[in-house]
Formats: C-alpha cells, sequence, structure tokens
C-alpha cells in the first residue's frame, strides 16, 4: 500500500504537485481504514490490517511473494501489499459482521437482550444457546442442566 508513486498532492502554496513514497499513501490507506471502521466498528487493530493488507490490489509488473514478515498476503519490497482496494475492504469487513453471538439465556423465553430485568438467576439457566445476529438458534451447546 505504499510507498505512493507520482500521487497528486496540495503544496503549502496552494499549488499541486505529484508525491512519492509512504507519506503520500498514508492518507489514503487511513481513509480506507476509516471506511472499514464505519461498517464494522467492532474490529481490532490487527483486523484492520489484515483486511487492508490481503485485499489490496497487485499492481505493474512487479513480483509479489510470500514474506514470513509480512503474512496479510503477498508482498513486494517496493510496492508493499499493493494499492490499497476500498471496495473490497469494505466488503471484507461487512462480512465480518455475521460473526455468531453467544449468550446464556436466564430462562427459556430469554431473548438475549440486555439489560435483561427478570428476576431470574444466571445459575438456573438450564440451556447455552448460540446465536446468529438474526436470533436464529445455531446450536444448543448444553441441554439439561443447571449450573
Amino acid at each position: 500500500m505504499a510507498p505512493g508513486h507520482e500521487v497528486p498532492t496540495t503544496t503549502i502554496d496552494n499549488g499541486y504537485e505529484m508525491g512519492n513514497c509512504t507519506s503520500i499513501a498514508a492518507p489514503q490507506v487511513a481513509a480506507v481504514a476509516a471506511l472499514v471502521l464505519s461498517v464494522n466498528p467492532d474490529l481490532t487493530a490487527g483486523q484492520v490490517r489484515y483486511i487492508l493488507e490481503s485485499t489490496a490490489q497487485k499492481t505493474g509488473g512487479y513480483n509479489y511473494t510470500q514474506n514470513p514478515d509480512h503474512p496479510n498476503g503477498t508482498w513486494n519490497i517496493e510496492m508493499g501489499h499493493g494499492v490499497v482496494d476500498a471496495y473490497q475492504a469494505v466488503l471484507a469487513a461487512q462480512r465480518l459482521t455475521n460473526a455468531a453471538d453467544l449468550y446464556v439465556k436466564d430462562f427459556s423465553a430469554d431473548t438475549g437482550l440486555e439489560p435483561n430485568r427478570t428476576p431470574a438467576s444466571i445459575d438456573s439457566s438450564p440451556d447455552i444457546w448460540v446465536t446468529d445476529h438474526n436470533g436464529n438458534t445455531v446450536s444448543t451447546l448444553v441441554h439439561g442442566e443447571s449450573y
């Protein structure tokens, strides 16, 4: 994603020039990171980095190879992981929002909404359910035991 090469930028005297190096690429990458977090604010910094690096587009005639120091996709010493791809990065962040959600039901009619103002004790929960974000039961982990 860096360094930038021949990227148009503004100058201190209200003009424009073509810029190079990592300082030129940084604002674009930061903007895409903000877009990624806008669609999935629960991502960690490591997850954002993974998304940006793994969705970057390879460009030019550069040879991108696996590098143990840069594990999030192929890498090139001149181009890094490639050109940041806002569209693919946002799609990847949106896909991560469909993860399973785990909660313990306090009683069989518990909907999982918090705060739960029902006086039932969590210690008497008969089951643990895994649900998706739409509330559909994916799996019952433990059935018929009280804790």
